[in-house]
């Protein structure tokens, strides 16, 4: 039988181990489109296992200004899950309007939440990825290859360290400093400049849109995490330098889950279109959908679908000042008379003002219209009788 092979001629995979050392970023990207990490990580093996702690730097560094259109607040998003996921989803020219929304979550219902928040097909790949760890358990303990039997079950118990210090980074975050309680039911909407001439407009609760913006995502680790992680990424290495000692077929189911888990991994991140935080889900809005704000003029033109949109939440436009001037009249009857759109240098004091006077003199014609146009027994006694004598 090929199980009971040692080699094959012309074959080595003596270092099949080293495979578990590339520094690859997918366990990293999963666990930021997650918000954190769960016990099922710990039986998906895949390459990376010893950098999942260095996932607060998905962002690649990158704080995008941000400005609430409202209320004219101009702050920096330092969460790098946040970031990472507006960096996926937005492309140079867009403007890519995402929505937030707080999460029901049920009893114990919400401990396997992990295996089925990512969507159908993320999560049936996620699930595969589990079962073939434990069919290559089952096969190096069926051929008795003992050195293989342990390398596999190292790279779990490291897996399973980082798993624990993640959680326990993510949930001081949670309860980490968040800003002031905000009103109940209060609205905010956020202009996010990213680089590339990148945008996003995220909508939703004010207090919602504050858990995935605000504070610390992973808290800075403890002493005790710094050691359980640094014990972890040894853990790999030691598991990695006595794959040597396996056979040839151990070697090979090595090198072939962690690979096959690798693709897996990608395919599951690719898919994976909404990112959950917090208890809450970060969407792009979709066609059809009435975007959890007012619903005006703009949204009913997006909701069609016209010649700049893509039907699906992106609407290019050909300039910045296009699109900084198109939110400007949006927003322009809030209270915060539009000093985010000079804040974050989108337009000048003088393009602002011309847009407001533009934007009153409409109004002013409007009403003229609508006062002339009006049924004469809507109108007051003397609009009435002059109505009359003409």
């Amino acid at each position: 039988m090929l199980l009971h092979k040692t080699s094959i001629a012309g074959v080595a995979l003596d270092s099949a181990g080293l495979v578990a050392l590339a520094d690859l970023s997918l366990i990293k990207q999963r666990t930021a489109l997650m918000g954190s990490a769960s016990y099922f990580d710990i039986f998906f093996l895949a390459p990376g296992i010893h950098t999942q702690q260095d996932c607060t730097g998905v962002n690649g560094g990158e704080l995008p200004y941000a400005g609430d259109m409202k209320n004219d607040y101009v702050f920096r998003i330092e969460n790098p899950g946040t970031v990472s996921y507006l960096q996926s989803i937005s492309e140079p020219g867009y403007l890519v309007t995402v929505q937030v929304t707080r999460l029901k979550r049920r009893g114990c219902i919400r401990h396997f939440e992990h295996l089925y928040i990512g969507g159908f097909i993320p999560s049936l790949l996620y699930i595969l990825g589990i079962a073939f760890t434990i069919t290559s358990i089952a096969l190096v303990s069926v051929i008795r290859d003992f050195w293989a039997t342990a390398v596999l079950l190292l790279l779990i118990v490291a897996r399973a360290i980082n798993t624990v210090v993640v959680m326990s980074r993510c949930e001081k975050g949670r309860t980490g400093w968040k800003g002031g309680e905000e009103p109940q039911g209060k609205k905010a909407a956020l202009i996010i400049l990213l680089s590339q001439d990148r945008w996003v407009c995220m909508k939703g609760l004010t207090e919602d849109i504050k858990l995935v913006t605000a504070g610390q995502w992973l808290s800075d680790p403890s002493p005790v995490e710094s050691f359980a992680a640094a014990f972890a990424m040894l853990l790999v290495y030691v598991a990695a330098a006595l794959a040597i000692n396996g056979t040839f077929v151990g070697n090979l189911i090595i090198a072939v889950l962690l690979l096959v888990s690798a693709g897996i991994l990608s395919v599951c991140n690719s898919l994976t279109k909404d990112l959950h935080m917090f208890g809450c889900k970060v969407r792009i809005w979709k066609e059809g959908e009435k975007i959890p704000d007012e619903e005006d003029e703009e949204d009913i033109k997006a909701r069609q679908g016209d010649e700049k949109g893509r039907h699906d939440g992106r609407r290019k436009y050909e300039r910045r000042s296009e699109m900084a001037t198109e939110l400007l009249q949006k927003y322009r009857k809030q209270p915060g008379k539009a000093k985010w759109a000079t804040k974050m240098d989108l337009l000048t004091k003088e393009a602002v003002r011309a847009v407001q006077e533009r934007d009153e003199d409409g109004d002013d014609d409007e009403d003229g219209d609508a006062q002339a146009s009006a049924p004469i027994h809507s109108q007051g006694p003397s609009q009435a009788s002059n109505r009359t004598r003409v």
